[in-house]
Parts: C-alpha cells; sequence; structure tokens
C-alpha cells in the first residue's frame, strides 16, 4: 500500500475538491446551456490552463525584472549585516557554506541566521520546483558577490 506523508495528503484532498467544485459548475453550467457537461467541463479546464499560462508567464517576467534582483539584493544584505564570514572554499556552494558554518567555531547568533537561510529555502522548494530553483540560484549569486570564489582557498 502506498504511504503517504502529510503534505501530499493535504494536496490530494485539496485536488479532489478542485476537481468536485469544477465538476460541479459544469454540472451546472451545462443544465443552464443545455450543453453538454463533457463539453462544459472541457471548458472550463481550458480556461484554467489559459490563465495558467498567462500567470506564469507573467511570473517568469516579474522575476527576471525584478524578483531577482531584490532578492539577490535581500540575502546580500542579510549576508553584510550578520559579518557573515567569507567562503571557506572555492568549491563550496551556498548550502555547503551555510553548513560550514553550523559546524563551525561561528558565535551562536551567526548559526542561527545560517539556520533560518536554510529554512527559508526549505520553504521555498515546498512552494514548488521553479520557486526552489529561484531561491537557490539567488543565495548563489549573493554568496558571490559577498565572497567570491576566486578570493577563497583551493581544497
Amino acid at each position: 500500500m502506498l504511504q503517504y506523508t502529510r503534505a501530499e495528503r493535504a494536496q490530494l484532498v485539496a485536488g479532489g475538491v478542485s476537481l468536485a467544485v469544477y465538476a460541479l459548475v459544469a454540472w451546472l453550467g451545462a443544465r443552464l446551456l443545455d450543453a453538454s457537461f463533457w463539453r462544459v467541463l472541457g471548458a472550463l479546464m481550458a480556461a484554467r490552463a489559459f490563465f495558467g499560462i498567462v500567470e506564469g508567464i507573467a511570473g517568469i517576467l516579474n522575476w527576471r525584472l525584478f524578483g531577482r534582483r531584490k532578492t539577490v539584493e535581500g540575502f546580500l544584505t542579510v549576508l553584510q549585516t550578520n559579518n557573515f564570514p567569507p567562503r571557506f572554499y572555492q568549491h563550496d556552494d551556498f548550502l555547503n557554506y551555510l553548513a560550514r558554518i553550523e559546524s563551525n567555531t561561528c558565535p551562536e547568533s551567526l548559526k542561527r541566521t545560517a539556520k533560518e537561510f536554510e529554512k527559508m529555502l526549505e520553504f521555498a522548494e515546498s512552494q514548488g520546483i521553479l520557486a526552489g530553483a529561484r531561491m537557490h540560484a539567488a543565495t548563489e549569486v549573493a554568496l558571490e558577490m559577498y565572497s567570491p570564489k576566486a578570493r577563497a582557498p583551493h581544497l
């Protein structure tokens, strides 16, 4: 038997409720318009796909034009105001960098901030692959601006 996590079960229930609402609206639309249930349901799904594509394109443009720069600036500000140490090694990505901070002799306040960064990235990942990838890319750019790989020691 398949085992689902709590989040997966919640998504399945939400998807089922959404599908039930679409079916109800399609049934009502078919009754009111004297049309086929399947045609009305297909039209609803087509409309949803259309608006999903529009929202997706708008989200991409917003990220590329404004969001990425603002997010990188925000991450860079956190690194600067909390006096994060320089990159430990050239090959470190942002998550390795945070792990080294947490396992190093850094102050507890810095370790807490590093943990908060990790939680923020986990939250972004929970919002979807695209949101997670965007946040990870922004942290990498911010770290490169804060502590370039070229200045970090080789391992």
